[in-house]
This record gives structure tokens, C-alpha cells and sequence, in this order.
């Protein structure tokens, strides 16, 4: 789901009047025709003027926050078109580029999930992104080794990850049983025993927290800062 083209004006503003430190969007295309067959229900447009008018917002409002991150997830049909990425994205005030090989989470339509016979492109292609980063004063975040993450393994610091982070789309707010409309936080933190579990898992071993905790998680991904 593309949550972008749902940002309006007011939306941009309130997120800076609140002292928001980062707004991440994802952009798996620099193409229009790419973008939208990527990013299922948007609209091409709609994103650029969403981070033009972030652009113009700060500048009114004389903030540098929030930092604008752009998350680029690289399979076979969108490899070749991230080196025009800085003719397209380069006036977007960009601080961080968060790079990384596709990986299958579920709940998506696209089905290519391999890079392994693109792997000399795309290390070039970080070599690249990399150089043109430092040019533009943006922060790499880049995987470029092991693009098949065959070593990456569950881990502690995904433990805590998992007890504070609090996920949010047009679908779900954290957890897919949250009714967030009709409940407070607090009242499903109460109803699901959240807090009993995270004091439990204080005193809890490391391997039995990674393995058996609500708090554990199969994957935590890896990336070089360039």
C-alpha cells in the first residue's frame, strides 16, 4: 500500500508542528510506469508532490525536520533505473537512502524475489549510488553483502526492536487485532497482557526470549552506512 498519496498539505504540517524527527517513505521505482506497478494503489504524481510540498512546508515553516528517508527495495525490474534516481529525486532534500536486496515478506503481488543473477550489477550499482550519495550529502544505508541474506540470522537486538517498534499502515496499527478505532492503547495493552509479558521477558533467557517470546522476530536485517 502505497500511504504517500494520502498525505495531504495540512498532514505535512502538522507533522512538523509535532517535531516529527524522520518521515520514511518507500519508492521501489524512479519511473512512473515502475513506481505504480510497484507500489500497489499509487500514484506517480501524488508522491512527488508529496515530497515537493515537504520541501516547501520546511522551508516555510523554517524546520529541518522531519529528515526526509526514501526506503528502495532493488529487484531485477527496477536494478537499471536507480541510476537516473538523482535526476528524478535529487531536489527532495533527501538525508538518508535506505537500500536493500527484495526480500518476501508476503501480502504482495510481486513475485521475482532473486537477484542472484544480478549480483555483479548490483554491487556496481551501490558503488555507484554510493559515490553520488557522498556528492549529494545523503546518508547511505546500504546491504551489499550477502544479497541472498542466507547469513542472517535471528538475533537479541531484534527482540527489543520488536517490544518498542509500532508498525502503522492504511490496513493495520501494530497488531491485527488492535481496534484502534474503538480502543485506546492502553486498554489493548491491558486486554493482550503486554506489560505482564514484557516484565516476564526481563527475566527470561536470552535463547528462550529469541526462540519462544512474543517479542522474537525470524529476521533482522543488516545494512552497511556509506
Amino acid at each position: 500500500m502505497a500511504i504517500a498519496k494520502f498525505i495531504t498539505e495540512e498532514h505535512i504540517k502538522q507533522l512538523v508542528s509535532y517535531g516529527l524527527d524522520e518521515l520514511i517513505l518507500s519508492v521501489h521505482g524512479v519511473r512512473k510506469t515502475t513506481y505504480e506497478n510497484l507500489m500497489t494503489n499509487s500514484v506517480y504524481e501524488k508522491f512527488h508532490k508529496v515530497l515537493n510540498n515537504l520541501n516547501i512546508i520546511k522551508s516555510e515553516l523554517g524546520s529541518l525536520k522531519p529528515k526526509l528517508r526514501l526506503n528502495y527495495t532493488v529487484n531485477p525490474d527496477n536494478l537499471d533505473e536507480i541510476y537516473d534516481f538523482f535526476k528524478v529525486y535529487g531536489n527532495y532534500n533527501i538525508s538518508t537512502l535506505q537500500v536493500r536486496p527484495i526480500l518476501e515478506f508476503g501480502q504482495t503481488g510481486y513475485r521475482n524475489f532473486t537477484l542472484d543473477e544480478h549480483t555483479n550489477e548490483y554491487n556496481s550499482m551501490i558503488d555507484w549510488l554510493s559515490n553520488n550519495c557522498k556528492e549529494h550529502g545523503i546518508t547511505l544505508l546500504a546491504r551489499k553483502k550477502d544479497i541472498s541474506y542466507e547469513s542472517e540470522e535471528e538475533n537479541y537486538g531484534s527482540v527489543i526492536t520488536e517490544a518498542v517498534m509500532r508498525y502503522i499502515s492504511p490496513e493495520i496499527v501494530w497488531k491485527s487485532d488492535f481496534d484502534w478505532k474503538n480502543e485506546t492503547y492502553n486498554e489493548f495493552c491491558k486486554k493482550i497482557g503486554f506489560n505482564k509479558s514484557l516484565i516476564r521477558a526481563i527475566f527470561t533467557s536470552r535463547d528462550d526470549l529469541i526462540n519462544n517470546s512474543p517479542f522474537k522476530r525470524r529476521l533482522t536485517l543488516s545494512y552497511d552506512v556509506m
